[in-house]
């Protein structure tokens, strides 16, 4: 029987929880160079596709953008919600990446952190035309998790490739540079690659797993096998009761050509 394929939407209803406390955030360097590309724009107004729960979103707030969280998963709005409508320039939409609800050409930038590949389409970047406005920047990024730096990491990404059925299908690795340059087609791209690092105790490495889309369901019974191999795993190579989990956070600029 082949398992039914999960509205990319609905994924993370059962896993905000750990989403929030476990996913790691981003190097403040990335929204940095960003606002480099906005010279002159007193508070640029932001829209974050995908926005989920708000990690990035705050940080676009935190450096006194003003963002629209588009976001159309329920649960994940609602957290992003309470957790950001006290910061001055927050506001919240229920809207996808090809219909964002935002009227055209009212956003600087257009930003997509961790997303972009649950919409990677021609419809998502004419709806992100449609909203820049003239000079905008679009801004993708993710957080990678390298799986070749040592034993631990190696380890880790045969665990998921091996019980998490669905894992090479939706992981943003599938997401290239050539894949967005090709979307983007007429568009400058300018990149930027910075090193990112989780230190998980065991209870936020089963976190971590447990926000992935991917992990499967505690009634699955490769749930059972994943956190038995995942506690050897962490017995095995945690120095001082700790994991370091690294990342490589890749990012991409993209403007209208002139």
């Amino acid at each position: 029987m082949t398992t039914p394929v999960r509205d990319p939407r609905d994924r993370f209803t059962e896993r905000v929880e750990n989403y929030v406390r476990y996913r790691p955030g981003y190097p403040s360097e990335i929204v940095q160079h960003l606002l480099k590309l906005l010279p002159g724009r007193f508070q640029p107004v932001i829209a974050d596709v995908g926005a989920g729960t708000g990690i990035f979103t705050r940080i676009l707030l935190e450096k006194g953008c003003s963002v629209i969280s588009v976001e159309p998963n329920r649960a994940m709005r609602l957290e992003a919600e309470k957790a950001l409508q006290h910061i001055p320039g927050f506001s919240s939409v229920e809207g996808e990446a090809v219909r964002t609800t935002i009227d055209d050409s009212t956003v600087d930038a257009v930003t997509a952190a961790q997303a972009f590949h649950w919409f990677a389409n021609r419809e998502a970047v004419e709806e992100f035309n449609r909203i820049l406005q003239p000079n905008g920047v679009v801004l993708l990024t993710w957080n990678d998790r390298r799986v070749d730096t040592d034993r631990f990491h190696r380890e880790y990404e045969e665990l998921l490739v091996r019980y998490c059925t669905d894992y090479s299908s939706v992981t943003q690795t599938n997401i290239t540079g050539d894949t967005i340059v090709e979307l983007f087609d007429g568009w400058e791209c300018s990149t930027l690659n910075l090193a990112n690092r989780q230190d998980l105790d065991f209870l936020s490495l089963k976190g971590r797993l447990e926000s992935s889309s991917y992990c499967p369901d505690p009634a699955d019974e490769n749930y059972r096998i994943v956190m038995a191999r995942l506690g050897e795993l962490f017995e095995r190579e945690n120095r001082g009761g700790v994991i370091g989990m690294e990342y490589v956070c890749r990012a991409y600029y993209l403007t209208r050509r002139k």
